[in-house]
């Protein structure tokens, strides 16, 4: 009778050596491309987040102040009154009657923006990302509360990345 002998084979650790470097070598070349990209595409979400955000907060603040009728008080981040000024307010809120004669107060508080209707203490917060917001007149020969277009620019911070809106607009109640 004859026996068959199989040998038995597996990997040696010399081997196993070798293609662990072989690996490492490899990853050592492809893991900062991905990287890189992981990075680059953070920044690219923070941006369209910031770019997605300034469109919504601008529509509803261009769509506020075009109503406004006239405005009563501003208030810089400070804390100091500013509605006579002519020159550009870093805005802490601002009270305003609008085309229904309700009295509104747009302010901003811890990076949101929150829009309050004093008659029937209706609040809407809106934004997550601003920094601040400017407020000046677009003619530089009247104050603020005189004038009937202000330029408002909004500046909103995520993660390093900074995003600016500018927009003029036309206070159309405003006599």
């Amino acid at each position: 009778m004859k026996f068959i002998s199989q040998k038995k084979r597996g990997f040696t650790l010399l081997e196993l050596i070798i293609a662990l470097g072989i690996m490492a070598l490899i990853s050592s070349v492809i893991l900062p491309f991905f990287m890189g990209n992981y990075k680059s595409l953070n920044v690219t979400a923070d941006k369209s987040q910031l770019h997605y955000e300034a469109e919504q907060l601008n529509s509803v603040i261009c769509e506020k102040l075009m109503e406004v009728k006239s405005i009563e008080g501003i208030m810089d981040n400070q804390g100091r009154s500013r509605i006579d000024s002519s020159e550009s307010v870093e805005l802490g809120f601002i009270t305003f009657i609008d085309g229904e004669d309700k009295e509104n107060i747009l302010e901003l508080k811890d990076g949101r923006l929150e829009i309050k209707n004093i008659l029937n203490d209706e609040k809407k917060t809106l934004g997550g990302s601003v920094n601040s917001i400017e407020v000046e007149p677009l003619y530089k020969e009247t104050t603020i509360k005189n004038s009937s277009a202000l330029s408002v620019s909004i500046i909103f911070k995520r993660n390093d990345q900074i995003y600016t809106i500018k927009n003029d607009v036309y206070l159309r109640n405003k006599p």
